[in-house]
């Protein structure tokens, strides 16, 4: 990068961009081959195809219904509507996960609960639904439209009736499906292990011990922190991680922060498939023996409404301040991105809108958080 770069400041051209698309180009031997195991042949010419997000006419073969759809969603998450119209396999997937557990009232896809909206799976036994969000369609499909306020909608059409909502993005369900499937079952109630925190002690430790932790059992892994303290049990070893940082937010123009002189939560944790009755509280009393001992003024935290509303910090003596606005991401329809990497930029004039139409990204809606605050 910078002006030592021989490609500084140049732009590929339109014909160069072709090129480059012609020799990535799969040729059509290999994706017939790649899409015969779905059942299903395909419509469109290869001049449809340009690369794997090109919309192919396909045709099911079971029942003679066409589709268009990309060669990414094809191969890993497509399925015949009118042969399975319970959902996408990922869909499937998570809701033969929670029949497995031997919740055999699950259902899937059902209107009738937040109607008119539609919970991909609904609970009823343990009043817990679960939403699968794909990438592609959920950050705008074949149409690049998609209302920003769909999750969260289900988050407060749910709350209103006492629901617990999961919502999970494909990438999460993807590569950190053991995580996903340890909050699905801690939510139902159904974690192997079951311990108490009478039981554990909490020490403080260092990055080299809770960033693997971390890694294996937060779905946004680890950060950066000041403080790491862990939660260990005598028989199971370190079963869960809670570290601190300071507030990213900036002063304002008097020089005050919004939220005081406060430390922040930056991960909580607890080990997959257990369950540490009081452990998330005992590691937060630690954290506020450190906010009183370095002259803090609190400790403040963030609670993903993908996930639920924070009682954890209710029951652990936190008062809810507010809801932050919607939070979002970018994405490419298969991998999700922080928004800071297409920022505006001003040596190009750019807006932050404009720089992502230019790098081929749409955004993708959460739900916000929940903000807490603990304070002496």
């Amino acid at each position: 990068s910078g002006e030592g770069n021989p490609f500084y400041g140049k732009k590929h051209t339109e014909e160069t961009k072709t090129t480059i698309a012609n020799i990535k180009r799969l040729p059509l031997e290999e994706i017939i081959s790649r899409i015969s195991s779905k059942n299903v042949i395909l419509i469109s010419s290869y001049a449809d195809y340009k690369t794997q997000d090109s919309l192919l006419s396909i045709k099911c073969n079971a029942c003679s219904s066409y589709d268009n759809v990309s060669l990414f969603n094809i191969e890993r998450c497509w399925r015949c509507h009118v042969c399975h119209p319970i959902g996408s396999s990922q869909q499937i997937e998570i809701y033969n996960f929670i029949k497995s557990l031997g919740f055999i009232d699950a259902v899937s896809s059902t209107r009738d609960v937040i109607s008119p909206l539609e919970l991909d799976i609904w609970v009823p036994s343990k009043n817990v639904a679960v939403e699968y969000h794909g990438l592609y369609w959920h950050s705008g499909g074949k149409n690049g439209t998609f209302d920003e306020k769909t999750h969260v909608n289900k988050h407060k059409a749910t709350l209103s009736k006492n629901i617990k909502l999961l919502q999970f993005f494909s990438d999460e369900w993807r590569e950190k499906q053991d995580i996903c499937k340890s909050i699905i079952m801690n939510a139902l109630g159904v974690n192997t292990t079951k311990l108490n925190a009478r039981d554990c002690e909490v020490k403080e430790i260092d990055y080299k011990q809770s960033q693997p932790f971390l890694d294996a059992n937060h779905l946004n892994s680890y950060t950066n922190a000041r403080f790491h303290y862990g939660l260990f049990h005598p028989e199971h070893g370190l079963v869960g991680v809670t570290t601190v940082r300071l507030p990213r937010t900036k002063p304002n123009a008097s020089g005050k922060k919004k939220w005081g002189e406060v430390y922040e939560l930056a991960r909580v944790a607890i080990r997959c498939g257990f369950s540490v009755r009081g452990g998330v509280s005992k590691m937060l009393s630690v954290v506020k023996g450190r906010v009183i001992s370095d002259g803090k003024e609190g400790v403040l935290s963030y609670a993903d409404l993908r996930f639920g509303t924070g009682n954890v910090y209710l029951n652990s003596g936190f008062t809810y301040m507010k809801d932050t606005d919607l939070n979002y991401w970018y994405c490419d329809g298969h991998v999700r991105m922080d928004r800071n990497m297409f920022m505006a930029d001003p040596s190009t004039g750019r807006s932050e809108k404009e720089v992502s139409i230019d790098e081929g990204v749409r955004a993708i809606w959460g739900c916000g958080n929940a903000v807490y605050l603990w304070k002496p």
